[in-house]
């Protein structure tokens, strides 16, 4: 490789790096005195009466600090610098999903378009619309730095009114769940009692409602990406919620183990997965519950688990043979998916029984657990 192809190359990486492209747009890590820094810029652009708003402790509206702060170019960058490693988490998380070439994205909630901007280097996209608040911050942004793919609109969920009619290959929303008031744990004494309380009916009108706009504005083919801090009665309640409205979690798309309490990715499609799963949201919430993802039973704790399973469910798959290990005899080997989990039981003509149980997402290993635990079993 020449030397201009080599330089040419390394510029190339450096664009598709996260850091080095939030600096070239004037994002940097802010430490120090950002405060400073935020209320000198907020007394020039609004006066002393704002400012001193803004500062107040009493205050806690959220919205009203993100308007004041998305209301200034200046203001915006510090606001993602003073979150700089998130900001490259989430960018990070957007790299690894492949959009298809051409494709038309909407971004809601997008802010004055920062992550945009940074879709529109890492994808061959046609072009990203960003729906929020702060079109004149945001196109101010786009001009200074030449992001001429993207643009945006003055609309927010839930009904995106302004953008009826339209349809997108790719919709993204990213730490948009926290500022809609979604708890991270239902705050009832269970899932049943919480979606049945006022809390709840409201919060599940108000997720119903914003399926219903991804569903109409995503193409029959298309991906929503949601990205955000993930609880169990998170995924389930909004897994659910998209669920009941066409949109279906695919397990297909992306590693549901890196889902988390850290900023991770959740993929729906109106396609359903080839997952062989009932319950994708619950099999997921499931997993995230649990500190230990298998679970070993034998003898009389593996049929007391197998009954609380219940002997009138049937089983996904069955399978009988000759085992080739001695004293064995006949095995037969049951497996079924219930509430959440996948089970795995086998028992013997001889009386040997073994479990093994997981979250339902792990349904696809569950042919070769079996004997794999048993290889390795030590008598």
């Amino acid at each position: 490789m020449t030397r201009k192809n080599k330089n040419k190359q390394k510029k190339i990486h450096k664009l598709n790096n996260p850091v080095v492209f939030f600096r070239s747009i004037g994002v940097k890590p802010e430490k120090g005195k950002v405060n400073i820094k935020v209320d000198r810029i907020m007394r020039k652009r609004f006066g002393n009466e704002t400012a001193d708003m803004y500062w107040d402790e009493e205050n806690t509206d959220k919205q009203s600090h993100a308007e004041l702060i998305y209301s200034d170019l200046n203001l915006a960058r510090i606001w993602y610098g003073t979150d700089f490693k998130l900001t490259i988490r989430i960018a990070k998380l957007l790299s690894s999903i492949e959009v298809p070439d051409g494709s038309d994205i909407l971004d809601v909630g997008g802010g004055p378009g920062a992550l945009s901007f940074w879709m529109s280097k890492i994808w061959n996209v046609n072009e990203i619309t960003v729906a929020d608040k702060y079109s004149s911050v945001g196109e101010k942004w786009a001009k200074e730095i030449g992001a001429d793919r993207v643009s945006f609109v003055d609309d927010t969920l839930p009904s995106l009114n302004k953008l009826k009619g339209m349809q997108y290959d790719v919709i993204v929303m990213s730490r948009v769940i926290g500022f809609m008031g979604l708890p991270s744990h239902v705050e009832s004494f269970n899932y049943d009692s919480y979606v049945t309380s006022n809390k709840g009916k409201r919060l599940n009108n108000l997720l119903d409602e914003i399926a219903v706009t991804f569903n109409s504005l995503l193409k029959p083919n298309g991906l929503l990406i949601v990205i955000d801090s993930w609880s169990s009665d998170r995924v389930l309640i909004i897994g659910r919620a998209f669920e009941r409205n066409g949109l279906l979690v695919n397990l297909d798309l992306f590693s549901p183990t890196k889902v988390s309490i850290e900023h991770s990715t959740i993929l729906f499609t109106k396609e359903p997965p080839s997952s062989l799963i009932n319950n994708i949201p619950l099999g997921l919430a499931t997993m995230l519950s649990l500190p230990q993802m298998i679970f070993i039973a034998r003898s009389a704790a593996a049929e007391t688990i197998r009954k609380l399973f219940g002997y009138d469910e049937a089983p996904i798959w069955t399978s009988e043979y000759e085992s080739t290990i001695e004293d064995e005899g006949s095995v037969k080997i049951e497996t079924f998916e219930k509430d959440g989990f996948v089970l795995s039981y086998k028992s013997t003509i001889k009386g040997d029984r073994i479990l093994i149980m997981t979250p339902s997402i792990f349904i696809s290993k569950h042919k070769g657990l079996i004997s794999s635990e048993e290889k390795n079993r030590k008598y």
